[in-house]
């Protein structure tokens, strides 16, 4: 079964702020009287939804961020990142938003500068250097966690679950109108041995090869279903790998492979993985 993330669109921007490093907290400084600081407005909106429940859909909700990558007058690239949003700055259902960000007054964006928005700012890098291209993956975005560091819980998904916007400050110094792309594919998936007993609850790690990446999980518990952000793929052959405890701690290896699989970003696929035990450890 697959369930249709719908991409998401951000309508007028407005910006203002203080430079930080990487995305930590911050904290909003004065506006009255404080010449050091720009104040701009960002005002965010979508047709879809953010922080993914079991059916695929999305919605802003409290403690989100943005990372924002841009180019300065000095023609650097920097990072800036909004304010976490409050129950206060989330409209329509969570389909719209409103977010704080503070540029310091000697590194504001260019007139027309190139600009970038990730959500959530967790997938920004903390390194992007001032010569980078605003509008690269590579140069911008931190993939890492992905490899390595999902859990495979539901409540954790958003974290991995990329959306990017590439465009430009208008000629005001706004953004009046964007449209986040959601630029990772999202697994659910329930797995099964060869008598068709669900073994999902017992896993412990689950690998998942596509031939271009591999995403390990370091299961801790199941609930049930194994969430897993990946990247969309094309007529892939993907191989599982998972380990198991079951009862007597015994420790168990089940393997399926699947082929010709294309999952595109912005969706989910449910699924059902028939494994075949290859030994006992």
């Amino acid at each position: 079964m697959k369930n249709i993330m719908k991409s998401m669109s951000m309508a007028a921007l407005v910006i203002a702020g203080a430079i930080i490093a990487g995305c930590a907290k911050q904290v909003a400084p004065e506006q009255t009287g404080n010449a050091d600081k720009v104040a701009t407005t960002i005002s965010l909106g979508w047709d879809g939804t953010k922080a993914v429940d079991a059916s695929g859909v999305k919605t802003f909700k409290e403690g989100d961020s943005f990372a924002i990558v841009y180019k300065d007058h000095s023609g650097n690239t920097r990072l800036q990142c909004s304010d976490a949003l409050y129950a206060s700055n989330i409209h329509m259902g969570g389909k719209q938003a409103v977010i704080d960000v503070w540029f310091d007054f000697d590194y504001t964006p260019a007139d027309k500068a190139d600009v970038r928005i990730i959500y959530p700012s967790s997938m920004v890098k903390s390194d992007v250097s001032a010569d980078a291209d605003v509008h690269s993956d590579e140069a911008t975005v931190d993939y890492s966690n992905l490899y390595e560091w999902q859990f495979g819980y539901l409540n954790e998904i958003d974290k991995h679950d990329l959306a990017v916007w590439d465009g430009k400050f208008a000629d005001d110094g706004n953004i009046h109108s964007a449209l986040l792309q959601n630029k990772m594919a999202i697994l659910a998936i329930q797995l099964y041995d060869g008598d068709g007993d669900n073994i999902t609850d017992s896993v412990i790690s689950l690998k998942i090869a596509d031939g271009t990446y591999t995403y390990t999980l370091p299961c801790q518990s199941a609930y049930g279903c194994k969430y897993v952000a990946i990247h969309p793929t094309s007529n892939a052959d993907i191989d599982y790998e998972a380990h198991t405890t079951i009862g007597d701690s015994y420790d168990y290896y089940y393997f399926k492979g699947v082929s010709g699989k294309t999952y595109e970003a912005g969706s989910m696929y449910t699924m059902g993985l028939n494994m075949t035990k290859v030994q006992e450890i």
